[in-house]
């Protein structure tokens, strides 16, 4: 029998953190589930432990490929699921002990293939305190309509607005999702990409039904903003432009392209640059220099190509944080003797 959700976890050298992550999947109410565990060619002993997990739970499924990364992880795992809606989680984090149930109640209450949502930060390794969870029907929700008008656009905007990128963010079904997998090294994108594709989508700005961790020991994914990490964000970016090329073309009447540009480019930019600034001091000087040219030149070919300007007041300050990070990190090295 399909199971009514598949719950794909990328897995990289994750012995330490899996273990209380696939609990909090585990302990779902939703019970009619199944959790394919994809291992990315770990080195240490995660695969091992994962098939014993698996050894306990007939819904859990084991699957091992060579080290290809998290988004191939991720793509794996979208391939063989045979669940009625897709969800990816992290390796480290935690879901709400009611999060999938009320996810497939609401793509069920509201008629909508995607169903967007936030999160919040917890602690390194330790599993959150849940608040409770409201009756369903009390959750506010958007569900923006088709653009039509300006009115049905002002909402549409709205809501965009206040997506967010990360991946887990997301409740996707099946079909939809197996027709939009992840690109690149750094896909971000994807989440407009299937908004732009459902039928139909909504947005809770209910926070509790996902804890993340940020960056811990553990983590798969640990960006950096290195020359090749930049690259990765401008093809995320050029993606970005393409799936809303239609609407720029026809003059973006309503303005959804101008909001979602200015949004996801100031986002993404400061995603890079709150990656450097807690890393400057590990990052080597030459390196350190490499990064700031090819970031220059990435946003210097973005503003020819239209997919950002001059006027991005939130971008260009965070690049000067950025540039100030830079120099500070580049005395210091010099006061050391670097």
């Amino acid at each position: 029998m399909r199971p009514r959700v598949s719950v794909i976890v990328p897995v990289y050298n994750a012995s330490r953190v899996i273990c209380p992550t696939v609990k909090t999947i585990q302990g779902q109410t939703l019970k009619d589930i199944e959790i394919v565990l994809v291992d990315d060619g770990s080195t240490d002993d995660t695969l091992s432990l994962l098939r014993t997990l698996a050894n306990d739970d007939a819904r859990i499924r084991v699957e091992t490929q060579r080290n290809a990364g998290v988004f191939a992880a991720r793509n794996a795992g979208l391939s063989l699921a045979g669940g009625e809606y897709a969800y990816v989680c992290d390796q480290d984090d935690f879901l709400h002990p009611r999060a999938l149930e009320y996810f497939v109640w609401a793509c069920k209450r509201h008629g909508v293939e995607l169903l967007s949502f936030w999160n919040r930060e917890c602690a390194d390794g330790h599993e959150p305190a849940f608040a409770d969870v409201p009756a369903f029907d009390d959750i506010p929700i958007c569900r923006p309509g088709s653009i039509t008008d300006a009115m049905s656009a002002a909402e549409y905007c709205r809501c965009l607005k206040a997506v967010r990128l990360d991946v887990w963010t997301q409740f996707v079904s099946m079909d939809l999702a197996k027709s939009d997998l992840y690109v690149g090294r750094y896909d971000t994108s994807r989440v407009f990409r299937l908004i732009k594709s459902a039928k139909s989508w909504a947005l809770t700005r209910f926070p509790e039904f996902y804890c993340y961790n940020r960056e811990p020991a553990g983590s798969m994914v640990k960006t950096c903003l290195r020359a090749s990490a930049i690259e990765a964000v401008h093809e995320d970016l050029v993606r970005m432009g393409d799936v809303f090329a239609e609407d720029r073309s026809a003059g973006d009447v309503y303005g959804v392209w101008e909001t979602v540009r200015r949004c996801f480019i100031s986002r993404v930019v400061k995603m890079q640059v709150n990656a450097v600034r807690r890393r400057n001091g590990g990052m080597p000087s030459a390196e350190r220099r490499l990064a700031k040219v090819s970031l220059a030149n990435e946003i210097r070919d973005l503003k020819k190509r239209g997919y950002m300007r001059s006027s991005d007041m939130n971008v260009l300050n965070a690049l000067r944080c950025l540039a100030l990070d830079w120099r500070h990190a580049g005395s210091a090295a010099r006061g050391t003797g670097a």
